[in-house]
């Protein structure tokens, strides 16, 4: 006789407002739910029975032009943490990465990052086929970098690639939650509507809840399917408003709505 095999059942509460839920899901996965004592955010849920404080942080550094979470008071939103006493959870949310929006003026800017960018070589590179990139069937990376480099959207496409250029070094990792060459995307979705090309995904996650990272500033998102002329080819950037950690507990990246980038035509 052959057993069944029982999705694992997990119980979540909310710790500000009371909203409880149930997911049956194997494997790690953090629940979020659009909390109305954080002003609308969708927020991390907690496993039922563990006793935490969830807050939201404001975004460290001028907003300029980037397109940022606010919450429903109009706030721009860098993370929500989850205080827990063994650990924290961190979900932070990224804007959107753009052709075209200028950075933080440098009077302003806390840090090396400035904005979320396109990388022109990805867009000069794809429309000249000179890289056979696929958003949609490629393996996309999702890899975390500190304040110790300064990203550049003109950079050329060799310099672009994880590895290289200034993303040889300032990597922030952990060898088994969220490795040094990133977390890949899942359910990726590209297309072009009302003269804008948006590419996006779910939100990722690391790949457990014992996940320590210190001074988690951008992202780095690249083709890792890619092999030639450029191996792992730059995508985008985007800058998370500040430094982020996590201790011994889930980090998740939380896309901005309007994706992961977009480009306007």
């Amino acid at each position: 006789m052959t057993a069944a095999l029982l999705t694992p059942e997990t119980r979540w509460y909310c710790p500000n407002c009371g909203h409880e839920d149930v997911t049956k899901q194997a494997g790690h996965h953090v629940r979020f739910h659009a909390c109305p004592r954080l002003f609308g955010l969708s927020a991390p849920m907690v496993i039922k029975g563990v006793k935490a404080h969830v807050f939201a942080v404001e975004r460290e550094d001028y907003v300029g032009h980037e397109l940022v979470q606010t919450d429903g008071r109009g706030r721009p939103i860098m993370s929500v943490i989850t205080e827990r006493a063994d650990g924290q959870d961190v979900a932070v949310y990224a804007p959107t990465a753009r052709n075209n929006a200028p950075g933080i003026p440098p009077e302003f800017a806390h840090n090396s990052w400035s904005a979320s960018k396109i990388f022109s070589a990805f867009i000069t590179d794809a429309l000249n086929n000179t890289a056979a990139l696929d958003l949609n069937s490629d393996t996309i990376e999702a890899a975390l970098f500190d304040n110790s480099i300064t990203p550049s959207q003109s950079a050329a496409a060799a310099s672009t690639a994880y590895g290289a250029g200034v993303w040889a070094s300032g990597g922030v990792s952990d060898a088994s939650g969220w490795p040094a060459l990133g977390r890949p995307l899942a359910g990726i979705a590209s297309g072009f509507s009302s003269n804008v090309f948006t590419f996006d995904a779910n939100d990722t996650a690391s790949a457990n809840s014992t996940t320590t990272l210190t001074n988690a500033t951008g992202v780095l998102v690249y083709d890792h399917t890619l092999a030639a002329p450029v191996a792992d080819q730059g995508i985008c950037y985007n800058y998370l408003g500040g430094a982020n950690s996590v201790v011994n507990g889930s980090f998740t990246v939380v896309w901005n709505a309007s994706g992961i980038m977009f480009l306007t035509l």
